[in-house]
């Protein structure tokens, strides 16, 4: 049955093709004949310049009618009843059918559609078309049933649940992209919630660099955004940034970088220069490197450039954090502080102040601060600082602490060297963990608790009973007396 319908449905179209192909012919030769007309009549013209009656305007030939030329569309390849193609078979048939003149049939449609079936959905069909149902003359209804047996979403799961866990994770943003752009199509999503959702679910690298630029873009300006962000990561080896401030002998004032948890000692306090490799200096003041000057300036004025995965691209450096808050202002409220012994101050993200309600005063002297790729981070220059707060660390090391205000929600307090040095806290930096305090702490930050003590005296203690009986024995019933020897 299906090899007959297919037979009648190819030779109704080549006898479509021939009607089509003798309507063009004989229209031609209509316009051939004219235009012989026509030259004969302009020859003729020539010889006896005789006025001619005018002669009608030639009708152009009629337009061919529509569906018998353009664009022929083609049956899509045959479908086997995979999940994933259900959708995109129903739209090239659809988009086939369309080009289709005249107009074919209900039963034509879905005969069509029939052809086009192999393996369990040309099981699905046969079986259907055995028992005659009304739906094989209704296409529309047809392909409902069609969809309820084979339109079902990969992993069970809906595209909006698909894109809701969808994450980067450790491909490239390019790719990622793509197939959060094919799951938004079919989730009916909005572009501010597109847009909130691609940005949460970066790798937090490509977020950190998102956070530093404009965020009134579009949807589709950030995806851009963050493919070339992240081809740039990818090109540099994805570097980490670098607190630093300049030393206070230096009368012009240095760039400071952002994020110095890099490789170290285990004390935490040498640099790995990442340009010849050698340790205590950075690249920004190596002076056997490739970057011993930059911009025609001294190489100890370059900021530093330190990246932990510069050696070991696969490895992960873990941070060392410790738990702070602020009792005058969020009693309640614990905040992470990286201890940063690369970072030339202590600093706290702009943001956390102007929600803690900190009061905050502008700098004597404004400096710079960078990045490590030498991009100025934020607005590029350090011009405020916190009051003189209190901070209490680890719920025990209360102090008076002044806070430089910096763009870092990755970090929102860093305690950096002069931290360190005023209190010398021991740090197990293999564990990275706070592990005590100096002996200078213990009465200066650290408040001791002093117990009082009481010795009970014998005069203090009530007077017992003693029976009368007993009463000419009352001094053995005396703990004073007791004490003493006769």
């Amino acid at each position: 049955m299906e090899s007959a319908g297919a037979a009648a449905a190819q030779s109704r179209n080549i006898e479509e093709r021939v009607i089509e192909h003798s309507v063009m012919l004989q229209q031609l030769g209509a316009t051939m004949d004219r235009v012989v007309q026509t030259l004969d009549r302009l020859g003729r013209q020539e010889v006896s310049p005789v006025l001619q009656p005018p002669q009608p305007r030639l009708s152009p030939p009629n337009p061919p009618e529509a569906g018998t030329s353009g664009i022929r569309l083609s049956l899509p390849r045959e479908y086997d009843g995979t999940a994933a193609r259900c959708q995109g078979f129903l739209l090239q048939l659809d988009l086939y059918l369309a080009t289709v003149h005249p107009a074919p049939s209900g039963r034509e449609r879905v005969s069509a559609l029939v052809s086009c079936l192999t393996g369990r959905a040309l099981e699905w069909a046969n079986a259907v078309w055995g028992e005659g149902d009304a739906a094989l003359d209704h296409f529309e209804e047809f392909t409902r049933r069609f969809r309820a047996v084979f339109d079902h979403p990969p992993e069970g799961r809906a595209a909006g649940e698909q894109l809701f866990h969808l994450r980067q994770g450790t491909r490239s943003a390019q790719e990622f992209a793509l197939e959060f752009r094919m799951l938004a199509a079919g989730a009916g999503w909005n572009d501010r919630a597109l847009i909130d959702h691609y940005r949460c679910s970066l790798r937090e690298d490509v977020r950190r660099e998102l956070a530093c630029r404009d965020a009134t873009v579009t949807f589709d300006q950030l995806v851009d955004l963050s493919i070339r962000l992240d081809n740039l990561l990818s090109t540099r080896g994805r570097l980490e940034r670098v607190l630093s401030l300049p030393p206070s002998g230096i009368s012009a004032p240095e760039p400071m970088e952002l994020g110095g948890t890099t490789r170290r000692e285990a004390g935490g306090g040498t640099y790995t220069c990442t340009s010849c490799g050698r340790r205590g200096h950075t690249a920004g003041r190596c002076k056997g490197g490739s970057s011993g000057r930059r911009d025609g300036r001294q190489s100890t004025l370059a900021s530093p450039l330190v990246s932990m995965h510069h050696s070991h691209p696969e490895s992960s450096v873990d941070h060392l954090f410790v738990s702070v808050c602020f009792p005058d202002f969020s009693p309640h409220s614990q905040h992470r502080a990286l201890v940063d012994s690369g970072a030339a101050g202590n600093f706290i993200d702009r943001a956390l102040a102007l929600r803690l309600g900190i009061p905050i005063n502008p700098v004597a002297r404004p400096f710079p601060v960078n990045s490590l790729d030498s991009r100025p981070l934020g607005s590029g220059v350090i011009r405020e600082a916190t009051i003189s707060l209190t901070m209490v660390t680890q719920g025990m090391h209360e102090e008076e602490i002044c806070l430089f205000l910096i763009d870092s929600p990755a970090f929102p307090v860093v305690l950096g060297l002069p931290w360190l040095a005023l209190h010398n806290p021991i740090l197990s930096w293999q564990q990275r963990t706070l592990t005590g305090w100096s002996r200078e702490c213990s009465g200066r930050c650290i408040g001791v608790s002093v117990g009082a003590t009481t010795v009970e005296s014998p005069d203090q203690v009530p007077t017992m009973h003693i029976p009368s009986e007993y009463a000419d024995l009352a001094l053995a019933f005396c703990k004073k007396k007791a004490t003493q020897l006769p």
